[in-house]
């Protein structure tokens, strides 16, 4: 009885240990969210245009993963018209085009760590909005955007976030 309590002290003080250590060694709140946006004038449909960059970079490499998201949100009078994320160290070679029907002001990517961030574990991607409101837009000075990123792994969760805003008289001239 004595040796199985010594072996189960053993296993439970290894496993302690090595949680522990994957603790230590996984991600923290230190990782970096940085997140641009710039204009790029009008589209065929006269409607305004920014582009929206983000970039990921975790300080620790990705312990135990198990899901990841960058939830972006944007100003009243812009609609998402397609994001693209990279995938193995570059970006699709057509991005994802989303519905006009969908003017929420909100979206949700995953992030797989082992698609999406390349070997210093950054990942990057953007967004697309449009607004053809050129009246809301010139009566409301400024717009941003906002970018979280939630890590979850199985040692640990936390967020980052980074936000960036522009000046709508900009975008319209």
């Amino acid at each position: 009885m004595k040796k199985i309590m010594i072996y189960i002290s053993i296993v439970l003080l290894a496993i302690g240990l090595g949680y522990g250590a994957a603790y230590i060694n996984s991600p923290t709140q230190h990782s970096e969210l940085d997140v641009v946006a710039t204009s790029i004038g009008f589209n065929d449909n006269e409607e305004a245009v920014v582009q929206v960059f983000f970039t990921v970079d975790l300080d620790k490499k990705p312990i135990f993963p198990k899901q990841h998201i960058v939830n972006i949100t944007w100003s009243q009078g812009w609609k998402l018209d397609e994001y693209n994320i990279k995938k193995n160290g570059k970006f699709m070679d057509s991005n994802v085009r989303v519905s006009h029907q969908i003017n929420s002001g909100n979206v949700s990517l995953p992030i797989d760590t082992e698609e999406n961030l390349d070997g210093n574990d950054v990942g990057d991607g953007y967004i697309i909005l449009t607004s053809d409101d050129k009246e809301m837009l010139s009566r409301i000075e400024s717009s941003s955007v906002s970018v979280d990123f939630y890590y979850q792994s199985f040692i640990k969760d936390f967020k980052i976030a980074d936000s960036t805003v522009w000046n709508n008289e900009n975008v319209l001239h």
